[in-house]
């Protein structure tokens, strides 16, 4: 009868300890995207101009600005950026940004 309780209790602690783990993932989630800033620039000295929709990937959550995927694609091509994306954007929502554009 103890060595149920044991692993009744032990199974209780981890499935708590696994739940605590995927909520602090969450919460550190909620944290960079909503600190996350997309990349623009404007200017008369870039060659090209960049129009950028998509979700979190092209808002470059995770990274700084310059690191992102529309950074290095500006610096790369020496391009001026209008970036509309938005975290957690579907397919369905590019056409809206597209729009804003």
């Amino acid at each position: 009868m103890r060595v149920l309780a044991v692993i009744g209790l032990t199974c209780l602690v981890y499935g708590a300890y696994g739940a605590y783990k995927i909520y602090n993932a969450h919460a550190l989630a909620r944290d960079l995207i909503r600190t996350a800033t997309p990349f623009s620039r404007s200017g008369d000295q870039y060659t090209h101009t960049l129009l950028v929709v998509g979700d979190s990937t092209a808002v470059g959550v995770g990274t700084s600005p310059e690191q992102s995927v529309p950074g290095r694609l500006a610096e790369y091509l020496n391009a001026s950026v209008e970036n509309y994306a938005q975290s957690g954007a579907v397919t369905a929502d590019i056409s809206h940004q597209l729009t804003k554009a």
